[in-house]
């Protein structure tokens, strides 16, 4: 962010140095499209969240739905990852990044693989707790 003083030189924010420490990088240096899919509920952690800006200039968060899920569990699941994205949504409002927030239903894998094509993903990233178990996306996955 970029302030004027009263000679009119631009100045850095107190905000634009926080990001700029911890590695969030300046407009016009390059930037990647991560997806970030919702699985563990760390996904909209503070500190989760400022790792995706790292090097970032889109992300893309996703929720798979579980087609076998059905009734209360179902609205359940709905309801704890659409607050999840909406966290998001409000945390990523006004940084450097552009968020889009994306729902399918299906197996996770696959609508990863198939959501890293269609928007030319560069990696996905993950809570390091889901490292353990995830699945071979077919993707650069980082886990942070």
């Amino acid at each position: 962010m970029i302030s004027l003083k009263s000679e009119g030189k631009p100045t850095r924010s107190r905000e634009g140095a926080q990001l700029r420490l911890a590695g969030v990088p300046e407009r016009g240096d390059s930037f990647r499209t991560i997806l970030v899919p919702i699985v563990t509920g760390d996904e909209c952690e503070k500190a989760f969240m400022i790792s995706c800006l790292k090097g970032s200039g889109e992300i893309v968060a996703l929720n798979v739905i579980d087609p076998n899920m059905k009734g209360s569990e179902l609205e359940a699941s709905l309801k704890k990852t659409r607050e999840a994205m909406d966290h998001m949504r409000d945390f990523f409002h006004g940084m450097r990044v552009s968020f889009r927030a994306v729902e399918e239903w299906g197996d996770l894998a696959e609508k990863v693989r198939s959501l890293a094509q269609r928007f030319g993903v560069d990696a996905v990233v993950m809570p390091k707790k889901a490292e353990k178990w995830a699945p071979d996306f077919g993707v650069k996955t980082e886990f942070v």
